[in-house]
């Protein structure tokens, strides 16, 4: 005990030994009075009343400190499991990393045990799957959504990417398609939707998701937007046209009007839902796409594209001679418009349009349209030119310089 406590202690004694000695030579009465009300007692039952205050007082106080104190030994626990799981997850990730997916599981179900270690259930459900193991990791899924309903998404995305990858489609596809009723808007969804239509050859799938990938996700996002139209290019239209019934085709050939236009904007996509159109035979809803497109800007692709789906030659053909009249050297617009005179049979003004694209980009593209127009024009000079012209390149990769 320190020195001033026994000093205070002392006069304290002290003085109550005084005040004893005076109540007992006098033990007096206090009288209080409020109002009506007159309470009238002797000192020492007053004293009594003080000290009974006082202790009432204290012990009150004592209750709210330990109340304080509980509380911060609950938020210390709490913390202490925190960081328990945070070091059951790290391990296990390393040994997740290190491709030792037991030990990994293993720590991983430690986590778990702990409130909100969504990471974890996930990570269970990856390893699980790592040692081929479909069904746990499905479970371990289950559980993740479960305990953490706000993660729903996330569990069910990667439910799909574990049932895409073990081939199960038709499942994957069940549930996509209820994400994407409960996340219209989510970009990702609606790309897994198609991707997986693509994969089963649901036409109506793709009918159905394209038009929401588009509005929703593309603009903006160059990138993703080329990742998707050489998705489209490649896989959509050499099958599309045999999996649509007329009311969906209608439905795939109104995509275009209804898309916002930053995305018709982007030449690649309209090359790619024109070519699709083209597959089915809707040749003049593809022409009108790729003629809105050239006025947002001039494309070589598109320019190709345009003298090879045919509605009306001639038409065409006029809207390419003034593009090229205000750009004369424009190499892929002489080349479409030769291309189309091929094909109206306008030999002098074929012949005109493709050498001209000859002398500003030799390509083999040029030289092959040249050739068709040798053949049917049995021009024997111009086809002898554009033969060796084309047997050059191979000749020379063959050692052959001359």
């Amino acid at each position: 005990m320190k020195l001033t406590t026994l000093i205070w202690l002392a006069i304290a004694l002290v003085i109550m030994g005084f005040v004893g000695q005076l109540v007992a030579a006098d033990a007096g009465y206090v009288l209080l009075q409020y109002g009506q009300w007159r309470i009238e007692t002797s000192i020492w039952l007053l004293l009594i009343a003080l000290v009974l205050f006082y202790v009432v007082v204290r012990f009150a106080v004592w209750l709210f400190t330990r109340g304080v104190w509980l509380k911060q030994f609950g938020d210390w626990r709490s913390r202490r499991s925190q960081l328990q799981a945070e070091n059951h997850l790290q391990n296990a990730v390393l040994h997740y990393l290190d491709e030792k997916y037991a030990a990994a599981e293993k720590l991983f179900g430690k986590a778990t045990q702990k409130q909100g270690a969504w990471l974890a259930w996930l990570m269970s459900a990856r390893s699980a799957w790592a040692q081929d193991n479909l069904n746990t990791a499905l479970h371990f899924l289950d559980q993740g959504k479960t305990e953490s309903p706000k993660l729903k998404l996330l569990f069910d995305l990667q439910r799909i990417e574990f049932l895409r990858e073990q081939g199960k489609l038709e499942q994957a596809l069940a549930v996509v398609k209820n994400l994407a009723e409960q996340y219209p808007k989510n970009g990702y969804v609606t790309k897994q939707w198609l991707a997986i239509s693509i994969a089963l050859k649901d036409g109506t799938g793709v009918v159905e998701s394209l038009p929401r990938l588009l509005n929703n996700h593309l603009p903006g996002r160059r990138s993703e937007s080329q990742r998707m139209v050489k998705m489209l290019t490649d896989q959509v239209p050499e099958w599309l046209h045999n999996c649509l019934d007329e009311r969906q085709q209608k439905s795939l050939m109104q995509l275009w009007y209804q898309l916002d236009k930053t995305t018709r904007a982007k030449p690649e996509l309209a090359c790619a839902l024109a070519r699709i159109l083209a597959a089915q035979g809707a040749n003049k809803q593809a022409i009108a796409i790729i003629r809105h497109a050239l006025k947002q800007s001039v494309n070589d692709e598109l320019l190709v594209l345009y003298s090879e789906v045919i509605d009306n030659a001639e038409q065409q053909l006029q809207d390419l001679e003034v593009l090229v009249k205000t750009e004369p050297n424009q190499a892929a617009a002489l080349f479409s418009a030769g291309r189309l005179c091929l094909h109206l049979q306008l030999w002098g003004r074929a012949k005109d349009y493709l050498t001209r694209s000859l002398s500003h980009k030799d390509t083999q593209s040029v030289r092959i349209a040249l050739l068709a127009l040798a053949n049917a024009t049995k021009d024997i000079a111009l086809q002898q030119q554009q033969q060796e012209a084309l047997l050059a390149p191979k000749l020379k990769a063959l050692g052959f310089n001359s």
